[in-house]
């Protein structure tokens, strides 16, 4: 597990330094949102989540998850039309049903082994569902923070707001955003070839 949150802050901090300097300027321009202070926000909620599980490992809350958390939030919620919203919110049903009811239940055992297997799953699908980068990693990284507010409820104990929940909440957005990219990728190549055919 401190593997997965290693790596998974690793790529992500790595890609909000990339999103400071331009990466990703023209997604962002499609819906009038300037990438250089998404990239600061991104950076400095990864440092703040970072030193509060260092210096208050006790804590089940981490400060720079819910503050990433309440940011993404208020960006899916104003950019998003109310049609995603309910798409989104039945895809966090079912990935609660996976997490908590599966035949394979990690969250039942002290150690998280399968953090990795539903982020996959969960940033795949919805890449490959919606075809728009940011949209696609909002609307995996929602279904991640209400699947784990459901299994809380479900579970009476904490599965969001932690720094394992916010690797996989991370974890689950990159997977979104670049599988959405590839298969954009994949769609235009195909158009362009049955254009020049």
């Amino acid at each position: 597990m401190a593997m997965f949150i290693l790596t998974t802050f690793t790529f992500w901090i790595a890609g909000s330094i990339l999103m400071i300097t331009g990466f990703g300027r023209e997604i962002f321009s499609r819906h009038q949102m300037r990438v250089t202070p998404i990239g600061l926000v991104m950076l400095m909620t990864s440092v703040i989540a970072i030193i509060s599980a260092i210096f208050y490992p006790s804590r089940s809350v981490n400060v720079g998850n819910i503050i990433w958390e309440t940011f993404m939030s208020s960006v899916f919620l104003l950019r998003a039309r109310p049609r995603l919203w309910w798409e989104t919110f039945m895809v966090a049903v079912m990935l609660t049903v996976v997490r908590g009811f599966g035949p394979v239940n990690p969250h039942h055992a002290d150690v998280v082994n399968w953090a990795l297997w539903e982020s996959v799953i969960t940033g795949v699908f919805m890449g490959s569902i919606i075809s728009d980068p940011l949209f696609s990693a909002l609307s995996a990284g929602m279904a991640a923070v209400q699947s784990g507010i459901i299994l809380t409820f479900l579970a009476g104990r904490m599965h969001f707001g932690t720094i394992r929940d916010m690797a996989f909440l991370l974890s689950s957005t990159l997977i979104a955003w670049h599988m959405s990219w590839i298969m954009n990728w994949i769609y235009t190549k195909r158009h362009a070839e049955m254009s020049n055919s």
